[in-house]
Formats: structure tokens, sequence, C-alpha cells
């Protein structure tokens, strides 16, 4: 049988400003994540979308809780916004979580491009300037790491850009991916400067070089971007109404040493709770420094209880990190918390869902 999937609106706004902003911003073909707060009868239910609560009037029964993917098939003055199955949705998230793998680059290998290109002799080039600056960001110290610098890290990482503007919010000034984007249509050859015309062979070489040097950092930038959008899309991917994930790369210096780490976080709740406390929280991190091998660790928060579990597949980082474990625990009864299983074994993440992702590969793709 098949049950009309369409939310029929008259929508009506319930918080002023907010919701008339919304209702104005639809276009058609836009997706909207909107949550069921609460059945108000004769097939009238209140929706969040956006922050932004309103009232529509649906066909199909809905639950309270539940957790929607809304297509606009039409704006202003009557919205008209269908209800997209999950799987359809999880396969064009999917579909773009494989197109931005296809296109991204880890930061690492952005680092390693980078200093390969002659990019010397032309510093005096603002474009040059700009884009150098920004694939060449440093990171936070790691001895002075404080959590508000890991807020901000996710907060400027990209990952948040849509939802901002989307919700009448303005982007933040550090924020990452539209700096990226800023710095792409910069570089776009229809945007570089106007040339005046070559004098001797000599000027004619400068300037083919200087052009070559500009195409393959907008190439650097155009992978750090989709680099973004696929950590965008893995997020997306996270359809399960009591899960949400964040994928993003934390910059680091290690003195003179620039590193990354790619932090997935996972926020997961049963639907009996409701509480932001009652949640268990999951963060993944991979790293492969030169004198440590290949890392993968596991921080689980639950309450006020929390847990780390430390895989490394070299033997001698395995007792180092063993070694370490009492002033770990020390540190985080300091902290307030209790302790619950601290290890260090030998050896990767075995199973799917453990597995911090290493940059290059990833299961939801």
């Amino acid at each position: 049988m098949k049950i009309p999937s369409v939310l029929q609106s008259q929508l009506q706004r319930l918080d002023g400003t907010s919701a008339t902003a919304l209702l104005q911003r639809l276009r058609p073909g836009d997706t909207l994540k909107a949550e069921v707060l609460a059945a108000l009868g004769k097939g009238q239910w209140r929706l969040a979308v956006a922050n932004t609560e309103l009232l529509a009037r649906a066909r199909i029964p809905l639950k309270t809780g539940e957790r929607l993917t809304l297509l606009v098939e039409k704006g202003l003055p009557e919205p008209l916004l269908k209800i997209l199955p999950r799987k359809q949705y999880q396969q064009s998230t999917q579909a773009l979580a494989r197109h931005a793998l296809s296109r991204q680059q880890p930061p690492a290998e952005v680092q390693r491009q980078l200093r390969q290109l002659p990019v010397k002799g032309q510093t005096d080039s603002p474009p040059v300037q700009q884009a150098v600056r920004l694939l060449r960001e440093g990171g936070f110290p790691v001895d002075r790491l404080e959590p508000a610098m890991v807020r901000q890290a996710l907060q400027e990482s990209g990952l948040f850009l849509e939802a901002r503007l989307g919700a009448a919010q303005p982007p933040l000034p550090g924020d990452r991916k539209l700096q990226l984007l800023r710095l792409l249509q910069r570089l776009a050859p229809e945007n570089r400067a106007p040339e005046t015309p070559a004098k001797d062979p000599t000027q004619e070489a400068t300037r083919h070089s200087a052009d070559s040097l500009l195409n393959r950092l907008r190439q650097l930038v155009e992978t750090s971007v989709a680099r973004i959008q696929h950590h965008q899309a893995s997020s997306l991917a996270e359809d399960e109404p009591n899960r949400t994930l964040w994928q993003f790369d934390l910059p680091l210096q290690f003195g003179d040493r620039r590193e990354t780490l790619p932090l997935r976080i996972l926020r997961e709740q049963s639907a009996e709770e409701d509480t932001t406390a009652s949640a268990t929280w999951k963060v993944d991190v991979h790293f492969d420094f030169a004198d440590l091998g290949p890392v993968s660790a596991r921080i689980t928060l639950q309450g006020d209880q929390v847990s780390c579990a430390f895989r490394s597949e070299n033997d001698d980082t395995a007792q180092r990190f063993e070694t370490a474990l009492p002033r770990l625990a020390d540190r985080l009864h300091e902290m307030g918390l209790g302790v619950g299983a601290v290890t260090s074994l030998l050896g990767g993440f075995t199973d799917v869902d453990t597995r911090p992702p290493d940059g290059l590969v990833d299961e939801k793709a």
C-alpha cells in the first residue's frame, strides 16, 4: 500500500521572527531536519525545525520524538514539505559521502604537497599568501591544550556552517569551511587580477609559473573543502534518532612539528532518556606519529564515569601507555570524575563500530 507521505501545511509560526525567517528561506529542493514534539489532534503536529517550532498538518500518523527528513517541494505562501523515507535519505547521504571521499585528502597529505610547491618566489602575491597561511594554519600547542580549545576547533571546523546560516545566525569568523570557500573563489581563474601583455619570454615564463602555482593551490583548497564535506556527510548518514555523530580534524603543534588528530565524537541516548546527563559520549582518536606508530584510543563518558582504552600496534608503545595509566587515572580523579576501565592493549580495534576512521576510508561510505 502506498502511504501518502506529504507533510502539508499552512505552517503557522509559534515563535515570531525566527519562524518567519525560516519560512522565507525555504526553497524547492532544500532538505530539513525536524523532530515531532507533540500531537495536537486532527492531523496537526508541533515540529522543531532548525531551532524553530512550527505547526504542520500531516496526512500520516507520526510519533512524538520521531525525527524526520523533509524535502521542500514548495515555499511560501503555502509551504509543502515531503517526508523522505529513511532509506532514500540514507542513500543520498551515502552518495554524498562517497563523492566527497573521492576528492578529499587528509591534512598530512595536503601539508606534504604544500611543502613541495615553489612558493618562496611568489610570497608577494596576496592570493598565494592567503592560501599558504590558511593551509599551513598552526595548531593548538599540545602542552597547553585546554577543553576550550577543543571546543573552539569543533565549532570552527566547518561542520556547522550551513546549520548556522539555516538558523539565521551569522557564521563564525574563524569558520574553516567559510574561509576555504572564500579563498577558493579568489583563486578561481576568472577572479584573478587582470594581466598585462608580456614584454619578453622571461616575463611570460614567470607568469605561466605563477598561474601553475595558483592552480595547484586551488586544488589543495578543493581537497580541504571536500574533507569537511566528507565529515558533514558522515554526520548526516548517522540517522538513528538517538545517535549524533561529529567528525573533525584537531590541529596540534608539537614544538616545530604540526600534527592533525582526526576525532570522532558519538553521543548516544536511549529513547527513554531525555536529559543530557544521561547520554553516553564516545570519543575515538587515531594517530600515527613516527615515534609511536599507529595508536587508537577510545574515551567513554557516561554521567561522571569515564573509561579509556588504548590500542597500539607497536609493543614498546603499548608498554609506554601501560606505564602512564596510573598517572592518567589520578588526573581524571582530580577532575572529579569516576574512573572505570583504563587499559592499554597491543593491536588495533577489530570491530567496525569502535575503529576510528583513518582519514582515508570511512565505513559509512
